[in-house]
């Protein structure tokens, strides 16, 4: 059970790495005139975008905080899973359990690059518009609550 919690953290984790890495990448890419042309029927996240392209350099520092609390979060949970797995298995050998640790941190932070960056990085820049008034309503509440511990 222990380690099915493991992975589903980690899976969430990289879904709030995603976020913030879309978040970031769309509010680089869009141009505040484009914001001022949105014909949207919701006026509210049009309104939330342009507050949010005013602050840009606060917002992309919260979204870089984020991916980067949530990969160091990754790692750590990674190093639980190495934990588990040796004492589950019980890998006596020294040069298999370095090749072990090895193999698990390549392959997890290769499919972390992949899913966790270079898909969400290549949408955000492909279709600002559209990703930053999705997550703008949750990336404005992430930001109102991390600026409440400044």
């Amino acid at each position: 059970m222990q380690i099915s919690i493991l992975l589903i953290s980690i899976l969430v984790l990289t879904m709030i790495n995603i976020f913030f890495v879309e978040c970031r990448y769309s509010l680089f890419k869009i141009d505040k005139k484009v914001l001022e042309n949105i014909e949207e029927k919701n006026k509210l996240s049009v309104s939330r975008c342009k507050k949010i392209k005013s602050k840009e350099k606060e917002f992309l520092s919260v979204c870089q905080s984020g991916i980067i609390i949530s990969i160091i979060t990754i790692g750590f949970l990674l190093e639980k899973i190495c934990e588990f797995i040796f004492l589950r298995f019980e890998v006596a050998d020294d040069t298999l359990g370095k090749i072990l640790i090895v193999a698990i941190i390549l392959i997890s932070s290769i499919l972390e690059a992949i899913i966790g960056f270079y898909i969400p990085r290549g949408l955000a820049i492909k279709k600002p518009k559209k990703i930053l008034l999705r997550n703008s309503l949750l990336l404005r509440v992430v930001y109102i609550f991390l600026d409440h511990f400044q």
